[in-house]
């Protein structure tokens, strides 16, 4: 994570964006963002009710409101414990977020680092960086579609020593680079994380026949 913190750095010393050298807590004002906060729980409140829906975007979107809440709260307290706390779990479910969703963090974050370097100061207001004429967007179809051609490559289960248990176990892998000379597929045993070449198997490969 250090290599995207000091992205992040060289992009806030470019526009006029605070890097602060040691913990603290962020400039903050206790009326406005205890506002602020309680908002933040008001939409909690309003969606957290057991009778409401909740679809997997739901659910962490609002644990990422949870924490956003606790993070300026936090500040209110003067309490920087906290904040790093708060910071914390804001950074693990984001993190989660990119895990459930499959999306190729570091290729992505990389480009629109590259992009960001192409803005200049940061509007006052809002305190991110301004489109300028030297402005250049990211290209993360680009980066999508990269990560979606190497994810069609041989998955972790198929150099695992798992190979080596017998028909009658597990699922089967579909890919063609597995597929043995007969045109049957090897078999690994049950696991709870595969890619989207596994199916689940129905009746062992007849791998030979005996009179």
């Amino acid at each position: 994570m250090d290599k995207q913190l000091n992205q992040v750095a060289e992009f806030h010393r470019k526009i006029g964006e605070t890097v602060a050298e040691s913990s603290k807590l962020l400039q903050h004002d206790a009326e406005i963002d205890a506002n602020l906060a309680r908002s933040l729980r008001q939409v909690l409140g309003a969606f957290n009710r057991g009778d409401n829906p909740r679809t997997q975007l739901t659910r962490r979107a609002l644990m990422a409101v949870e924490e956003l809440a606790e993070w300026i709260e936090a500040h209110n307290d003067d309490d920087v414990v906290a904040a790093a706390d708060a910071w914390a779990d804001r950074m693990y479910v984001l993190l989660g977020d990119a895990v459930a969703s499959g999306m190729p963090a570091e290729p992505l974050l990389d480009e629109v680092h590259r992009s960001n370097m192409t803005k200049v100061t940061a509007n006052e207001q809002t305190g991110k960086g301004t489109k300028a004429g030297t402005f250049r967007p990211p290209d993360l179809e680009g980066i999508l579609q990269t990560a979606a051609k190497q994810s069609s490559g041989t998955c972790m289960h198929c150099v695992s020593v798992a190979w080596l248990v017998g028909a009658g176990q597990g699922v089967q892998c579909r890919h063609p680079l597995n597929a043995q000379h007969d045109g049957t597929w090897m078999m690994i045993p049950n696991r709870d994380h595969c890619c989207d070449h596994f199916e689940a198997k129905t009746e062992a490969p007849n791998n030979s026949e005996s009179e």
